[in-house]
């Protein structure tokens, strides 16, 4: 971090400011992000560094091994170089997705017995699913970042909605029967889930 003050400012004023606004200067600096690999149970995305590429970012879309090839010079952590990443990595989920998840997605409403009318992929990154009047349900490409067992959780909270529009007693009696009895802890890990995404 750079501190621009007067000359006349002392060492110590400097920091007693910085301890008085430590929350507000440490919550509005830019967020750093720590790029590794992803590896879920039935994808993975590698990320690789290249000296001739230099500057560039280029993206390999295969199941079930997606690669990231990140130029060299690029490697340094700035505002920049995150935003280019993590466009390309949200590219590569976008493209993978109706691929992983609606498969999942018809796996688990056959078991269950309870079909909608359309599986839909959509863009939303803070809605993970919606059910419409229509018997249609959307589920976010954002769920494939999801370990299995929690896309399946976003899947039977769809599915619960084909029988129950809203979030009554009923519903959520419906979605836990559908989760073998799981929904309460289904949602804390949901919540508490460390997203190797920006959403």
């Amino acid at each position: 971090m750079k501190i621009i003050c007067p000359k006349l400012v002392s060492d110590k004023d400097i920091e007693a400011f910085l301890k008085r606004y430590e929350k507000e200067i440490l919550s509005n600096r830019p967020k750093q992000l720590e790029w590794h690999d992803i590896v879920l149970e039935d994808w993975q995305l590698k990320v690789f560094s290249d000296k001739i590429m230099h500057d560039k970012i280029q993206m390999r879309i295969k199941l079930p091994e997606c690669h990231i090839i990140i130029g060299e010079k690029l490697w340094v952590s700035q505002s920049k170089y995150n935003a280019l990443f993590n466009r390309a990595v949200l590219t590569i989920a976008s493209n993978i997705a109706s691929h992983i998840i609606i498969p999942q997605a018809i796996e688990t409403a056959n078991r269950l017995g309870v079909n909608p009318k359309e599986w839909k992929i959509s863009r939303g990154k803070k809605v993970l699913g919606f059910c419409n009047s229509k018997k249609e349900i959307s589920l976010s490409y954002m769920i494939i970042f999801l370990p299995r067992y929690l896309r399946e959780y976003v899947i039977c909270h769809e599915l619960a909605h084909l029988t129950e529009m809203n979030h009554s007693a009923n519903f959520h009696t419906l979605c836990d029967s559908y989760l073998n009895g799981c929904e309460k802890k289904l949602i804390k890990e949901l919540k508490s889930y460390k997203w190797p995404v920006q959403r």
